[in-house]
């Protein structure tokens, strides 16, 4: 930590990649809907039983994937260097 740096404000839950279903939407989401298998990336809270993603970081899961493997891709996507 820096000088002036606080730290994240507690109690806070850790956790930036989620994968699961949709249980509701926000009217102004039209990416995904109720019972879509989703992964998405959060700035916290992936540790937890529910997750609220915004929209444009959640994405649909292909069929060809499983909840594992989808939560592993988002951070390692976006990591500088990646492949």
């Amino acid at each position: 930590m820096t000088p002036g740096d606080e730290g994240p404000t507690l109690p806070l839950t850790i956790g930036w990649e989620v994968a699961g279903i949709v249980r509701a939407t926000g009217e102004l989401i039209q990416n995904v809907r109720p019972g879509d298998r989703v992964v998405a990336i959060l700035t916290s809270g992936g540790y937890a039983e529910l997750a609220a993603p915004v929209g444009m970081a959640t994405l649909p899961i292909p069929d060809s994937l499983s909840f594992e493997e989808a939560a592993g891709i988002p951070v390692a996507y976006l990591t500088p260097g990646s492949p």
